[in-house]
């Protein structure tokens, strides 16, 4: 989908935006409450992506009743490797203009998406190696599902996601019993159930529509407060800390995320919010952010870096710093996708259009 496309759906891109802003304030510690929380938009991030990716290859199945899963990966490829092979070969031009080892199991672990498992350049693709391993497996349950007219199957999907909740919580509990350290929530097998959840949501949303709307629009005030209660008893600003955190805690947050999107798939935000000039530039600078978070995400530790060497070398205020860390993000993070993403997407429908459209 273009990133100008009318078929957007404004409050998942605010949600976005909300995942995006989350993830800017854990890179540059301004507020400690709001660097030990901002991890968490990586989780909103993982149930927005299962529900959206699915979705495209669920309208496929509806059109065709089988799906095509090298056309379709292709796609996902001119979304998702142009902008991010330019970001890699960027910071290989750094570190040969100042002189910093390059690392070949560093390099491959990015090239190649598996700086998850294996060494990494920067410490915030590990969440992209589990998006993409996560794709891979998803496009394959997808296809033999179609191969058996059985993608339309609700109960299927429903014992599949237990079957991934159940799995990824005992193998969390496994490497945390083994080994506590923060790196555990960094495997795409302890994780794959965030973004599963998704799914799960997006299969209703497209086979059971009218159930899923009667559900949520029936129980959206205890939906909301269901999302509220998980973040809540979740200790999440305990990530390095607390053992409850990376087991049943991460269940808690993707739950409650999940929660929280089915509360917005049904709620005109835009109609919602006040009339208020203030208000309304908020919301549609969160939304603008959640259209561009893709490239705000590559680029926003680069930026993080920078400013902080800055304020300190030239001493700056906390808060001009701040201001001055967002608005470099936020703009270069723009131009990126102006200049890389969109022309791929472009090139993309041209050669190789969607099934669904």
């Amino acid at each position: 989908m273009l990133i100008n496309s009318p078929f957007r759906r404004s409050e998942i891109d605010f949600l976005r935006g909300i995942a995006i802003l989350l993830v800017l304030f854990r890179h540059y510690r301004y507020h400690d409450y709001l660097y030990d929380i901002g991890w968490i938009g990586v989780d909103l991030f993982f149930v927005l992506s299962g529900f959206l990716v699915s979705g495209l290859l669920f309208k496929e199945y509806k059109k065709h009743q089988k799906i095509y899963p090298f056309h379709f990966l292709i796609r996902r490829g001119f979304k998702i490797y142009p902008i991010f092979y330019f970001f890699i070969a960027c910071t290989l031009i750094a570190k040969l203009i100042i002189k910093s080892p390059i690392q070949a199991n560093q390099l491959f672990g990015e090239l190649f998406f598996l700086q998850n498992y294996l060494d990494n350049m920067w410490s915030h693709t590990w969440s992209l190696a589990i998006e993409e391993h996560f794709y891979l497996l998803l496009t394959l349950l997808i296809f033999f599902t179609s191969r058996f007219q059985q993608t339309g199957n609700s109960r299927l999907f429903f014992f599949i996601f237990i079957f991934t909740a159940i799995s990824c919580l005992f193998l969390r509990i496994y490497a945390t019993h083994l080994d506590f350290k923060l790196t555990n929530m960094f495997y795409s097998h302890n994780r794959f159930d965030a973004l599963f959840f998704g799914v799960f949501i997006s299969h209703w949303y497209h086979f059971k529509p009218e159930k899923l709307k009667n559900f949520t629009e029936k129980h959206k005030g205890k939906l909301f407060v269901f999302f509220a209660l998980c973040l809540i008893v979740t200790p999440i600003h305990k990530a390095i800390t607390s053992v409850l955190l990376p087991t049943i805690g991460l269940t808690f947050i993707y739950l409650g995320f999940g929660a929280l999107l089915l509360c917005m798939l049904y709620t005109d935000l835009r109609a919602s919010i006040p009339k208020n000039k203030i208000i309304q530039g908020i919301y549609r600078t969160i939304e603008k952010m959640g259209v561009y978070s893709y490239s705000i995400y590559l680029i926003h530790v680069v930026i993080s870096i920078i400013v902080k060497n800055l304020r300190i070398k030239y001493q700056l205020q906390e808060e001009l710093a701040l201001i001055l860390y967002f608005c470099v993000t936020i703009i270069t993070g723009v131009l990126l996708s102006k200049m890389i993403e969109i022309p791929f997407l472009k090139s993309r429908d041209k050669y190789f259009p969607s099934k669904t459209s």
